[in-house]
């Protein structure tokens, strides 16, 4: 998954990768839902080919979306919106109405996803699961 941060505007690559998963199971972003985190295979090459890490963060009201990722060699093949809707799901049917997404203004790529994804984008991205 970390592959995904490489060459994309507003991330530091590889190392910005590291420091965001350090951060989210550090707690930095409030306490880590594993029910609602997943990763994405490809079994036949058997490598992870996305991921999608989630936190329940006090100043946003609830889940948030810490971490989407899509390996560059996979991306517009629906992984990273499949593990959206897998996300979704375990959060609805865990009593959760609403997501937000953490991403950072300058990364084109992130903005772009969660808007075709129907979050709306006004300060912070939102949907309701």
């Amino acid at each position: 998954a970390a592959a995904a941060f490489h060459g994309i505007a507003g991330t530091g690559g590889f190392e910005y990768f590291l420091r965001k998963v350090r951060n989210i199971f550090g707690g930095h972003y409030g306490r880590y839902l594993g029910m609602a985190s997943f990763m994405a295979e490809d079994a036949r090459l058997r490598i992870d080919v996305g991921a999608i890490l989630v936190t329940e963060y006090a100043p946003y009201g609830g889940p948030v979306v810490a971490l989407v990722a899509t390996h560059p060699a996979r991306r517009r093949e629906g992984v990273g919106r499949g593990l959206l809707h897998q996300c979704g799901d375990a959060l609805w049917s865990s009593g959760f109405a609403r997501l937000c997404a953490n991403i950072d203004r300058r990364n084109l790529v992130s903005a772009e996803f969660f808007a075709a994804c129907d979050f709306v984008c006004e300060g912070r991205c939102t949907r309701r699961t």
